[in-house]
């Protein structure tokens, strides 16, 4: 457990270092948080030799960790966010909704996925309306469909773990709280930059992020934990 120990005080320290106006560690810290998460997940879980579905859903989420901590690297040498980390986000949420298995809802919860789905449509595309006016280029309009559809994805596929029989209830509300406090820390991100017209996008907003990473990944193990 020490790798997620160590992954959880680098999320903490990126947060401290917000409040206390310190981020002379900010370019170990970042890649920190999820190097330490992909060493706990590979360790605790035996990523080499996993064998029911359940468990090889797990790969998804070590995926999505990798594509974060490339981008988080490109960050600490550029120092400054690139296009890469603008698609790499999105392409980890895409990620984690496949490792939710959100293309197999149980047959007894149908009627509640279809409900979920309708309602994360409803927001998503109010979402969308409200910072369409600010995608000048089809570029920017293509990448924000995809965007927040990857976020949509994810925040409905948590969503439907509350009501998912297979999953207990403390695991579900740790993902839905890091799936929502993922996608409002993104929000926040698009709010100053593209409402707001602030370049230097909130740092609050961009540590949260990690730590919403954290919550998502250690749900996810253990819940699948019980299929070793």
């Amino acid at each position: 457990m020490i790798w997620l120990a160590l992954s959880i005080l680098a999320s903490a320290a990126i947060f401290a270092g917000e409040i206390f106006k310190e981020t002379r560690f900010e370019r170990f810290t970042r890649p920190g948080v999820f190097a330490f998460l992909l060493l706990w997940l590979w360790q605790i879980a035996d990523l080499n030799n996993l064998g029911a579905d359940e468990e090889r859903l797990l790969l998804w989420f070590a995926w999505g960790i990798v594509v974060l901590l490339v981008a988080e690297i490109v960050f600490s040498i550029q120092q400054r966010t690139s296009e890469f980390s603008g698609v790499a986000r999105p392409l980890a949420a895409f990620f984690f909704a496949l490792g939710l298995d959100f293309l197999r809802p149980d047959a007894y919860a149908i009627v509640p996925a279809t409900i979920v789905a309708l309602l994360v449509i409803s927001v998503a595309l109010r979402t969308i309306r409200r910072f369409w006016p600010k995608f000048a280029e089809r570029r920017a309009q293509v990448q924000g469909i995809l965007v927040m559809g990857s976020y949509a994805l994810l925040l409905y596929a948590a969503i439907y773990k509350l009501f998912d029989r297979g999953w207990i209830l403390p695991w579900s509300l740790l993902l839905a709280a890091g799936t929502f406090w993922l996608v409002l820390s993104q929000l926040w991100h698009w709010w100053d930059v593209l409402i707001a017209g602030n370049p230097k996008v909130s740092r609050f907003a961009e540590s949260s992020f990690h730590g919403a990473n954290v919550l998502i990944v250690v749900s996810a193990y253990f819940h699948y934990q019980q299929f070793y």
